[in-house]
């Protein structure tokens, strides 16, 4: 019986698994109808059309792709290939399935969308303000998160004695897309500073692994094996006897 014991209590403790904390850093692809705005000179730059800019009146007016500027704008790095996007931190599941809460989320999205093309030819930094979130796993992979933050894109104007210009926004992710979207709008005595942040996309989630049987019916059918056998055992016992 003790060895029966034994044998149980490790296969508890291998389903259950270990728990710890960790942090994984995701990557995302964003899709070519993704654009970044720049009200300010009446410009937008579109995944699919970098490089290169287009005047937003014209398209807000008819649809049309009206060239501006040099035709050298991107805005989107690497041709909308996010690597390490974002990352998160969770306590991985008490066993190879589950669903766990999102302990942290971070990320700059100035290293990916428009790192200096504004025009106080500086970069912007990100605050998250507040999240919530929760990652799924199915066999030790994960396999989808879902996400919603609420983020603060930040310019320094201050050289324009305009200050620190705050562009309030969502990052969401639902399963395996995700949407960034921030706006805002600040008078400078010419055109507004408006700039306009909206992207979307998919996440880089590897596969699901293929079906296996459930941990809980193997440990039924060893259980059940083990409790013959020692069954087996001692009926021969009292037998012998």
């Amino acid at each position: 019986m003790k060895l029966c014991r034994w044998i149980c209590l490790f296969i508890t403790m291998w389903i259950a698994g270990p728990v710890y904390a960790e942090t994984l850093s995701i990557d995302a692809t964003a899709d070519g109808s993704s654009r970044w705005s720049e009200y300010f000179s009446d410009a937008f730059v579109q995944l699919d059309h970098q490089p290169g800019s287009y005047l937003i009146s014209e398209y807000e007016a008819d649809g049309s792709y009206v060239p501006v500027g040099d035709g050298s704008q991107i805005a989107f790095l690497n041709d909308g290939d996010f690597n390490s996007f974002f990352d998160i931190e969770f306590t991985a599941p008490a066993g190879r399935s589950g669903t766990v809460a999102i302990d942290a989320f971070t990320a700059d999205f100035d290293d990916f969308i428009a790192d200096d093309d504004a025009i106080f030819n500086t970069g912007y930094a990100t605050t998250i303000n507040s999240f919530t979130g929760t990652a799924t796993f199915v066999g030790g992979v994960i396999s989808q998160i879902d996400l919603l933050a609420d983020i603060m894109l930040t310019y320094d104007a201050s050289g324009f004695g305009l200050g620190m210009l705050d562009y309030a926004g969502t990052f969401a992710i639902t399963g395996a897309e995700f949407a960034l979207f921030a706006d805002g709008s600040y008078e400078t005595g010419f055109t507004p500073a408006r700039y306009v942040w909206d992207v979307t996309g998919t996440l880089d989630l590897p596969e699901p692994p293929t079906a296996t049987p459930e941990p809980g019916s193997l440990l039924l059918a060893v259980v059940g094996g083990v409790g013959l056998l020692t069954f087996r055992r001692r009926r021969k016992r009292v037998t012998a006897e």
